[in-house]
């Protein structure tokens, strides 16, 4: 956790990320891309983008993940099962998507180096397309008052793709060959 670009945990994000061990619990051995964030450039899949009248579908070429970000709500429910993919509205600013995220299932930030974000985390994504250079542009803020002492903040670039999106098909890991040792 922390160094160049990332943030630091907080006490509680700190001691949260002593008990996680990427052998055993790496959210892709049980086939899940770990956060909204990690999992939508992850090994550069290509992802799908479906554009309905009340709502956008992202697929994810990780993991086989789908996210709805609903257009229409003003503000999320009061009442959010917690999940990976939580709760996402969203709302034009000119030609930017821009979607607000809450109601997460405590997790992994960032696998690699054990940072945690815990249910608290509140992500927002502002999305815009250039098309004379085929790309997609996704800067995004992260914040958890609880496990970062500072939101962390990134921006990605994808470009279209000529392959088309095609399944993951992620094959379950975390069975009795994945099994923490008593300690």
């Amino acid at each position: 956790p922390g160094g160049p670009g990332r943030v630091d945990p907080t006490p509680a994000g700190e001691l949260t990320s002593r008990s996680y061990d990427a052998r055993f619990d790496d959210p892709a051995l049980q086939c899940n891309p770990a956060n909204i964030i990690f999992g939508w450039t992850h090994d550069r899949n290509v992802n799908e983008i479906v554009q309905k009248s009340d709502s956008i579908v992202l697929k994810y070429g990780y993991m086989d993940f789908v996210r709805t970000v609903h257009l229409n709500a003003k503000e999320h429910p009061k009442n959010i099962a917690p999940s990976t993919a939580g709760d996402s509205i969203g709302k034009w600013e000119g030609d930017v998507l821009v979607v607000d995220t809450v109601g997460f299932k405590p997790g992994v930030l960032i696998p690699i180096a054990g940072l945690m974000h815990s249910g608290q985390m509140h992500v927002v994504e502002r999305l815009s397309v250039d098309n004379i250079a085929g790309t997609l542009t996704r800067n995004y803020w992260a914040e958890d008052p609880l496990y970062l002492k500072s939101a962390d903040k990134g921006t990605d670039v994808m470009q279209v793709s000529d392959e088309p999106y095609t399944a993951y098909k992620c094959v379950e890991l975390s069975g009795k060959n994945n099994i923490r040792p008593k300690q």
